[in-house]
């Protein structure tokens, strides 16, 4: 919930308590990326994505800026090249916590 203060010449049509639509604007310093939201695994409060790499998959760590619709805002160490798993980012999930080891690699499965 947010509250603004709105000049009498812009609240022609609006109503104290109504519902409007908003758009937060943030800067940073460091590139941003917009992933589908299906690309994100969360762990212990942490985001990451799978990059996949010459022998199967990388796990990198992302910070969250935002979400929109079906996406999510994110930045990281990355240069926006990267095949990231979209299509089976589920199943990576599952094999990763399985196996108890951010640096663990699979060739097993597509982006």
């Amino acid at each position: 919930m947010a509250r603004t203060v709105i000049d009498s010449a812009s609240a022609v049509n609006i109503r104290a308590g109504q519902s409007v639509n908003t758009r937060v604007v943030q800067t940073s310093t460091q590139p941003v990326f917009i992933v589908p939201n299906v690309a994100i695994a969360q762990s212990e409060g942490q985001a990451y994505i799978f990059i996949r790499t010459e022998s199967g998959f990388l796990i990198e760590a992302v910070e969250v800026l935002g979400k929109q619709d079906k996406n999510t805002i994110i930045t990281g160490d990355m240069h926006g090249g990267e095949n990231i798993a979209i299509r089976g980012a589920v199943a990576l999930k599952a094999k990763w916590m399985g196996l108890g080891s951010a640096e663990n690699k699979s060739g097993d499965h597509s982006h």
